[in-house]
Order: C-alpha cells, then structure tokens, then sequence
C-alpha cells in the first residue's frame, strides 16, 4: 500500500498505512499496485506491451542505480507478476535492491520507478519511495 506524497509518486507503507522502513540488504518488500487507465479502468496484461523497473537512490548527487536495476523488464518476469484482468502488479524486491549506497548515510531514500506502455501509445509511470535504514555491520 502507498500514500500519494505527488501526482504519481507514493511513500511504500505497509497494510495499516504505516511508513515502510526496509532494513538494508534484506528481503523484500513486495509492492502491490492496481495499473488504472485514463478513465480509472484497469489495465489487463494484453493490453500491457512493456512493464520496466528501475530503482536508484534519490538523494544522492548522481542518484546512482542500485543493483543494476535500470530498465529491468517487470512483465510477468523476475521481480514481476501481473494479473491477467485486475491490472494487479506485484513487484517484489531482493535483497541487494536494498543496498546502501553512501555508508555515511544512516537512512537513505530509494525510489523505485515503474514504467508501463500498454495499448501501443499509452505510458503509465509510477514512483515509489521507500527508506532504507543503514544497518552498518551487515554483510
């Protein structure tokens, strides 16, 4: 679940709406969405053509990409699955995805950028922000 911060852009918060601290180098989150259209219809996976993932760390000068993740196909592969019908995406994360990237951060924000094309013209984009708490001695 995700709460709106900007057009598009959502804080990753869990089931009861509370903010999602993701402990670094661990399993998961798994991010659930529902892909609406322009008319709040949901968008089914025939009519989806690319579904990409990409993840980087917001607030660092170079926003650096984390764990090779740039672009990485999401469409019923990897990290993704997509219903059928419901529009539902499940896009799950693995444990280098929640690397840090500047060891003097205690806490640094990732954003997790997802892009859908579907019905050959249309683009969906969705970001989503999650804080990854520096654990220090992790290996």
């Amino acid at each position: 679940m995700a709460v709106p911060i900007a057009e598009n852009r959502r804080i990753l918060t869990d089931s009861n709406g509370k903010q999602v601290v993701i402990p670094e180098k661990s399993s998961g989150p798994v991010m659930t969405m529902t892909l609406v259209d322009e008319l709040a219809a949901p968008v089914p996976l025939s009519a989806v053509g690319t579904a990409t993932l990409t993840i980087y760390a917001r607030d660092e000068p170079t926003q650096p990409i984390i764990n090779s993740v740039d672009h990485v196909n999401i469409k019923n592969t990897g990290r993704g699955t997509m219903h059928a019908t419901s529009g539902l995406l499940t896009v799950s994360l693995e444990t280098a995805d929640n690397s840090i990237q500047n060891s003097a951060n205690d806490l640094e924000w990732h954003r997790f950028l997802i892009e859908i094309t579907y019905n050959s013209t249309k683009a969906l984009k969705y970001e989503i922000e999650a804080p990854v708490r520096n654990l220090q001695k992790v290996t």
